[in-house]
């Protein structure tokens, strides 16, 4: 769930959709290439979107240690031919001591204001 996405348009209500990636822990690492983007449905005319997506990387456990998972919440509405989609908020969550074998219980982490345009 992703509670009140600020959208670019104040009279229009967003589009907003989850793009996610994993990205290396270290941005400078030329040996580290950014996993398999991928994005979740779009949640149509809404403010309190729910994102119920299952998302699978191809990385091992070794790997998966190396990276952070990057979230990005985008809008979707048409903002013109030559513009990319808005960035409504990001959070980047580090994998570092992640354990797949341990239930991740929901919480809410909250989103950075995106500085991008």
């Amino acid at each position: 769930m992703c509670q009140r996405p600020a959208p670019r348009r104040k009279k229009w209500s967003s589009r907003p959709y989850v793009s996610v990636q994993l990205a290396a822990l270290d941005n400078t690492s030329p040996k580290m290439p950014t996993k398999g983007k991928q994005k979740t449905s779009v949640v149509n005319s809404s403010l309190n979107p729910y994102f119920d997506a299952q998302l699978h990387f191809d990385v091992t456990q070794t790997e998966l240690q190396k990276y952070k998972l990057q979230m990005v919440v985008k809008d979707d509405l048409n903002y013109g031919a030559l513009s990319k989609p808005p960035v409504l908020g990001l959070v980047e969550i580090s994998l570092q001591n992640f354990d797949p074998k341990k239930v991740i219980a929901n919480q809410w982490i909250s989103l950075v204001q995106s500085t991008v345009k």
